[in-house]
């Protein structure tokens, strides 16, 4: 009677860490913690609402690494480069 009850756990047990396994399978990993942000120079508008998306984003346990550029270019450069995650840029 014990073994066969060992056993039905056994497979129990079994089944379950299997449909977990296939489960995680499709899930996603999570979102990173941190990201780069490409902005203007330290004297334009962009380079401030990047300080400002640095602090408001720490109190979501985001860190953001606010990265300068020269503009618009040399930001499109960084992210095609996969240097940055995410920029400011100009629109036309």
């Amino acid at each position: 009677m014990k073994c066969e009850a060992c056993k039905i756990w056994l497979l129990v047990i079994l089944i379950v860490s299997l449909g977990f396994y296939a489960a995680y399978q499709f899930v996603p990993p999570a979102p990173p913690k941190q990201f780069t942000l490409a902005t203007g120079s330290t004297a334009g508008a962009y380079y401030a609402f990047g300080m400002e998306y640095q602090q408001d984003l720490l109190k979501q346990h985001l860190t953001v690494k606010v990265q300068p550029t020269a503009g618009s270019i040399e930001a499109l450069h960084l992210l095609n480069d996969k240097k940055v995650d995410v920029a400011f840029i100009q629109g036309a």
